[in-house]
């Protein structure tokens, strides 16, 4: 189990948690009285209390950036699909008669496949499904070719 995988980490944290909660109930037994008094339990409510605030607020502005990040990348790629498209259109209006455009095309398609696989590592590219970046570069380098 590696520390840098997120279920490894969630699983870890939870334990914490868990074997916490379970130590401080052991421990409630064996302290004197004055500890376990009623103003030391509103104090520790207190604290407890401004704890899940934080951690609640916190949560939150992790979903948000997350979401912001998410939403931001999804449409930037819809935004490069779009524009590929129509550049691809029209160069298909051209046709592969106008002197270089034959070479061009398919250069030009490479690219963009790559460009879309550059930003994520293997590691990305597998937990999406992506598979082989160069299988993928194949696919959208393929789709609509000009014979």
């Amino acid at each position: 189990m590696q520390l840098n995988d997120s279920p490894a980490i969630a699983l870890v944290v939870t334990g914490l948690i868990a074997g916490g909660g379970l130590l401080g109930l052991a421990v409630q037994r064996i302290l004197p009285e004055r500890y376990t008094s009623e103003k030391a339990r509103d104090m520790i409510g207190g604290v407890v209390g401004q704890l899940t605030l934080l951690l609640v607020l916190v949560n939150g502005l992790l979903i948000w950036t997350a979401y912001g990040v998410y939403s931001t990348q999804q449409t930037e790629l819809q935004t490069v699909a779009a524009r590929a498209l129509e550049f691809d259109l029209d160069m298909r209006q051209y046709g592969p008669s106008v002197t270089g455009l034959e070479l061009s095309i398919p250069l030009l398609r490479h690219l963009f496949a790559e460009s879309l696989f550059c930003p994520w590592s293997a590691q990305d590219r597998h937990l999406m499904g992506l598979g082989d970046p160069q299988k993928q570069v194949n696919r959208v380098r393929d789709f609509g070719s000009i014979d």
